[in-house]
């Protein structure tokens, strides 16, 4: 499960200033910590090699990654300290997390920062991996032709062992047997490893209220799809037991926060 990135630039690190150094201001207490840019280019970066997407690896819970500060959106300055505080006991935590809410809240943002507070900001040499889960499935489907080189047991075999694990986007796939079929086998077997996994979905177990009537008779109102819809409700009982579950609500970031951006400049 690899990646390839496009060379970075060799260029002075903006935020040591080439010193190897930067300034953490965490809780209004001010510290100094390694700068990420010694551990190298984006390229052979720990987090390019858990399989973290280029567009997210500068993704963290400070102001970088477009300046998304999830303390300072009163809706998320929860969730937000829920997920820091479990990158910093990890691995002493008793539970994977749970991450639901609609797009463009910030879900994938914060489990990628997860990963970089623990694999560069703590130094922990973790097997990490991030994997979305629409993609695996299409790996794995490819895996079945007669030409592949990479058998089913293969691909899953990275996805089985790592600590963390973040599946990204589940229940994006469309349901079918087989899909459950392959959802329950990745889960189960790290529910009965007991492997800590970072889930992010789109679906939830709650509803919103905010369903309107429709403004005709010819119109219906749709039904809203629940997380138990997509992976069944078998699972998502396991997930009560693996995850913490935590709810993020807010309005979409990418449409209106970042085209304003866009707008104004």
């Amino acid at each position: 499960m690899t990646a390839n990135f496009p060379e970075q630039l060799n260029t002075t690190c903006l935020e040591c200033d080439g010193t190897f150094w930067k300034l953490v201001i965490h809780d209004g207490v001010e510290s100094v910590r390694r700068c990420d840019c010694q551990k190298g280019s984006a390229k052979s970066s720990a987090l390019a090699n858990a399989g973290v997407p280029a567009r997210y690896l500068e993704c963290s819970f400070d102001s970088r990654s477009g300046g998304k500060q999830f303390d300072r959106f009163e809706k998320l300055e929860k969730p937000y300290w829920v997920v820091e505080g479990w990158a910093e006991q990890f691995p002493d935590v008793e539970s994977g997390l749970l991450l639901s809410g609609p797009p463009g809240v910030g879900k994938t943002h914060l489990s990628v920062a997860v990963l970089r507070r623990v694999l560069l900001e703590r130094g922990i040499h973790a097997s990490a991996l991030f994997i979305d889960f629409r993609a695996l499935l299409r790996e794995i489907r490819g895996s079945y032709h007669p030409d592949t080189r990479e058998s089913e047991m293969e691909l899953l075999r990275p996805v089985f062992e790592a600590e963390p694990l973040i599946l990204d986007d589940l229940g994006g796939e469309r349901p079918t047997l087989w899909v459950f079929d392959k959802v329950f086998e990745i889960l189960n077997h790290r529910y009965n490893q007991r492997k800590l996994t970072i889930i992010t979905t789109n679906f939830s177990d709650r509803t919103t209220g905010s369903a309107k009537p429709p403004s005709s008779s010819f119109r219906k109102t749709p039904v809203e799809e629940t997380l138990s819809d997509r992976v069944t409700t078998r699972l998502r009982s396991r997930l009560y037991e693996m995850c913490r579950d935590v709810s993020l609500e807010g309005e979409d970031y990418r449409s209106n926060t970042l085209q304003a951006n866009f707008r104004s400049g």
